[in-house]
């Protein structure tokens, strides 16, 4: 973002649970860091403050909360909206008439109406912005590792299924897991069976729903991901090739290989996603 000895400046916009987690891993960037935090709400502010006690901060990072967008510094390095969907265009908007933003990361779902797309998309080109969706998986190790060795091997089938988690939100990250091991982007959804739709207090009270979705790119690779409402199986995904099979099981931190060459092998991950395939 800038030279070592300069000091970045970041704005994390909503201070409920996601943007509390943006902060949390804000403050343990080894590099200087001015952070500015906004939130109409006090109680979600100090909710937010209270979160980083038992987070070790570098002490080259600074923190300040603020109550109204119009306080946020003219320029700024990164912006992270962490807000409800309902919120988020609003938000935006409002942020670049005051703000010039190099880099804007947003949380997923983006929008709840279609006609918000492409009016944010025709802002940030107005505005040079570079903006980023919040789709980490395709940055963990393990999937980087797995997409060198399977590229060009051929269609690649992803399937992930797992119990009490919404599906319009999760299945973001795994449409973007497929795109990227199969380095395809021409998704076509040939199958969505909602079970049931949930209204979730948390977010606002956002619709979510459960059930099933599938998706098939132009070369045949493809991907299903099943949401159950019931129950507490892990969430697992399966990534299969013409001569590879791979089993991930995210909570347990495992990973299992196997291909052509080798016999069942077990992968531990240090951290999030990070499996390592021996």
């Amino acid at each position: 973002m800038t030279s070592p000895n300069e000091t970045a400046k970041v704005a994390v916009v909503g201070a409920g649970n996601i943007g509390s987690r943006h902060l949390q891993a804000l403050v343990k960037f080894d590099q200087p860091l001015e952070i500015h935090v906004v939130d109409p709400s006090p109680d979600a502010l100090g909710r937010a403050a209270a979160g980083l006690g038992a987070v070790a901060s570098n002490e080259h990072v600074s923190v300040c909360y603020l109550g109204e967008l119009s306080s946020l510094p003219s320029t700024l390095d990164v912006a992270i909206v962490a807000t409800t969907s309902k919120e988020r265009r609003g938000v935006i908007e409002a942020m670049l008439e005051g703000t010039k933003v190099r880099f804007l990361i947003l949380e997923k779902v983006l929008f709840p109406f279609p006609a918000d797309y492409g009016a944010v998309a025709a802002l940030l080109r107005d505005k040079s912005v570079v903006a980023y969706v919040n789709c980490a998986q395709r940055l963990y190790p393990f999937y980087q590792r797995l997409r060198n060795e399977i590229g060009g091997a051929g269609p690649v089938e992803v399937q992930v299924s797992g119990s009490s988690w919404h599906l319009a939100t999760n299945c973001i990250h795994y449409l973007d897991l497929a795109a990227y091991l199969s380095g395809r982007t021409d998704v076509r959804l040939d199958h969505v069976d909602i079970d049931e739709i949930a209204d979730d207090p948390r977010y606002g009270g956002s619709v979510d729903f459960f059930g099933s979705v599938r998706g098939v790119f132009g070369d045949g690779s493809t991907v299903s991901v099943r949401s159950f409402k019931a129950g507490d199986a892990p969430v697992t995904v399966t990534i299969r090739t013409a001569d590879r099979l791979c089993i991930v099981v995210e909570r347990l931190r495992r990973a299992w290989v196997y291909d052509n060459d080798s016999s069942w092998a077990r992968a531990k991950r240090r951290r999030r996603c990070r499996a390592r395939a021996r």
